[in-house]
């Protein structure tokens, strides 16, 4: 499995150690250290999914999440923290977070997650992509 992941955390150790994890996985991946460089990364070019840090410099991970929501509402991120708990899990996952996992992770349910992220936002753009072409059949047979 492939796919394009940005990884925002403000600590390089962390960083570092799930960038190498995600590419001996076959991902491509780019790092920020922050919101506003992860927005940049967004906005010059998309990835596939966002694993965040709940705390991460300039906003939290979780309002980092809603920014990248505003623009894709179904735009899949997974947020990090070592500061966890469940009803601070739960309260991410109704606004929308892909998952919710704590540190230290389990770097083989980080690569299945990140996994499962990219595979279901490819299904999303590919069931826009079909919904666009039928509705230019439709569009056709109606005349």
């Amino acid at each position: 499995m492939s796919g394009a992941v940005l990884v925002v955390d403000d600590e390089d150790i962390v960083r570092d150690s799930v960038r190498q994890w995600l590419e001996l996985g076959g991902f491509a991946v780019r790092t920020a250290g922050g919101a506003e460089e992860a927005m940049r990364l967004v906005k010059e070019s998309p990835p596939d999914v966002v694993l965040s840090d709940f705390r991460i410099p300039q906003i939290s991970g979780l309002e980092l999440m809603r920014e990248i929501h505003r623009a894709d509402p179904v735009f899949p991120v997974v947020l990090l923290t070592a500061h966890g708990d469940v009803p601070l899990a739960v309260a991410a996952m109704r606004e929308g977070a892909y998952d919710f996992l704590q540190k230290p992770h389990d770097p083989e349910q980080l690569s299945l997650v990140i996994a499962r992220a990219v595979e279901r936002r490819r299904l999303k753009l590919q069931l826009g992509e079909l919904a666009g072409k039928l509705e230019l059949v439709a569009d056709d047979l109606c005349r």
